[in-house]
């Protein structure tokens, strides 16, 4: 339904607004393949084409933003927990529900984005509850170790996350289901009905 397209173009918006405000910001892509991260460059250098006439060209993308600031960069990383590391920036981590060993990357990646200026995103289509993100998305991970009273439930059902809501470790967390997706506009682009007669009823209930 477009959320790389959409955090693709929040990404170059985000870089504009802390430049404005004194403090531009790097902004870090890590996705499933290093194919993933490079749909989301190719959506940043179509959209800032379109706006501007001018072509970004490199992996990272460095930007001159003039007036004594450094330079800063867009990077696109795939997911090797020995090299995904070492930047800072803003973080967004792409198809996080598909990444093998998400657990060791997601404490090696995540760190470029400890710095309290920085924002983290994690969005992904979902897989499965066996897998080690599940345990991060629900609250598992944060309560693991806390003490009994200490711990907090995460309510991510559908009908609670349909609007987004606060988690108790200061997330903010949202679903989008199919049905959402056309209610937003997107009917135009899909057919839900051709959608449901090509899935089983398991793979649809998943979308």
């Amino acid at each position: 339904v477009g959320a790389s397209w959409y955090f693709a173009r929040e990404a170059m918006m985000k870089i504009r607004e802390s430049f404005l405000d004194g403090e531009a910001r790097n902004q870090i892509f890590l996705s499933a393949s290093k194919r993933q991260a490079l749909i989301i460059r190719r959506y940043i250098t179509a959209w800032v084409k379109k706006v501007t006439g001018v072509d970004l060209a490199g992996d990272p993308i460095m930007l001159d933003l003039g007036e004594g600031s450094e330079p800063v960069g867009l990077y696109f990383l795939s997911t090797n927990a020995n090299t995904s590391q070492g930047e800072h920036g803003d973080f967004y981590f792409d198809e996080f529900f598909w990444v093998h060993g998400f657990a060791e990357l997601k404490k090696v990646a995540s760190a470029m984005a400890t710095h309290k200026i920085y924002k983290r995103t994690y969005f992904s289509t979902p897989s499965s509850v066996t897998h080690e993100a599940y345990a991060f998305w629900s609250g598992q991970e944060w309560n693991r170790g806390k003490a009994k009273g200490a711990q907090r439930a995460f309510d991510v059902s559908k009908k609670n996350l349909r609007g987004g809501a606060m988690m108790p470790d200061g997330s903010w967390a949202h679903i989008l289901t199919i049905h959402d997706a056309i209610a937003g506009g997107m009917g135009k682009f899909l057919d839900l009905e051709e959608i449901r007669q090509e899935c089983s009823d398991e793979e649809f209930a998943n979308l």
